[in-house]
């Protein structure tokens, strides 16, 4: 009777790779946060296209002549970056995305690549938001600055103040009514600006 000859598993080679202290200090921050997301909701910031003014709202055709296609954005400040782990905000970025959106929806934002005749300078002074509560209103305090580029004269200097209400009808958690908050908020102020706008004569006013 013949003997199989015996064979033995083949040995699989691991290799153990070692994390530095600075990358398991990274990752153990990235789960953490993903965690907390998960458990509730993470803080986002506002969405530009939700803070436009409907033409419901904002009339088209009332603007004057002389600011069709006539604004450039300058200066977009006041802003204040979105933490994950905070509450929402509104950035600097996300405002002149919304304001180019709002001046381009009315036509009166100037394109690129010409010389605007007018110029926009717009600086978030105040977001008030609450602590907490079902029932979120949000006060946005905006001011906004018209200047005409041929002789650096304002033609409009105003301070507005809006605000918004959001309940729970809107959204479930706290963190998603206080961003909707926000959002309505800075629309209706974007709403008021583009309505002053409508009264402005720009003829009236005297080159310097």
């Amino acid at each position: 009777m013949s003997r199989r000859p015996l064979t033995f598993p083949k040995k699989r080679l691991i290799v153990h790779r070692r994390i530095g202290p600075n990358v398991s200090l990274i990752l153990d921050g990235i789960l953490i946060i993903a965690m907390l997301c998960t458990l509730s909701a993470c803080a986002a910031p506002a969405e530009p296209g939700r803070m436009v003014p409907e033409p419901a709202v904002v009339r088209a055709d009332g603007f004057a002549p002389a600011l069709h296609n006539a604004i450039a954005l300058a200066k977009v400040g006041g802003g204040e970056k979105t933490h994950p782990l905070g509450v929402s905000k509104v950035g600097d970025e996300e405002m002149t995305e919304a304001l180019r959106l709002s001046l381009q929806r009315y036509g009166v934002y100037a394109s690129s690549g010409i010389r605007a005749p007018f110029r926009l300078e717009v600086f978030l002074i105040e977001l008030r938001q609450p602590v907490n509560g079902l029932t979120m209103i949000v006060t946005s305090v905006v001011r906004y600055r018209l200047v005409r580029n041929s002789d650096g004269r304002s033609i409009y200097d105003d301070v507005i103040t809006a605000s918004y209400r959001a309940a729970t009808d809107e959204a479930f958690t706290g963190v998603q009514r206080l961003k909707l908050a926000n959002e309505g908020s800075i629309r209706a102020n974007i709403a008021s600006f583009l309505a002053s706008l409508h009264s402005l004569d720009v003829a009236k006013v005297p080159l310097e």
